[in-house]
């Protein structure tokens, strides 16, 4: 699994980003919040799965 610096994995670190970008209001940030949000749980479902 990939850590960070900050403890957190790659599926972490983009949800962490996703969701800050999703609490903006604007349409082009909430488009890629959500967007790294759906790749952070495809990620973490294909980590799961490995």
């Amino acid at each position: 699994m990939v850590r960070n610096i900050g403890g957190l994995g790659l599926v972490g670190l983009l949800l962490v980003i996703g969701i800050v970008l999703f609490l903006f209001p604007e349409p082009v940030t909430s488009g890629l919040g959500i967007s790294l949000i759906v790749a952070a749980v495809v990620l973490w479902a294909i980590q799961e799965l490995l």
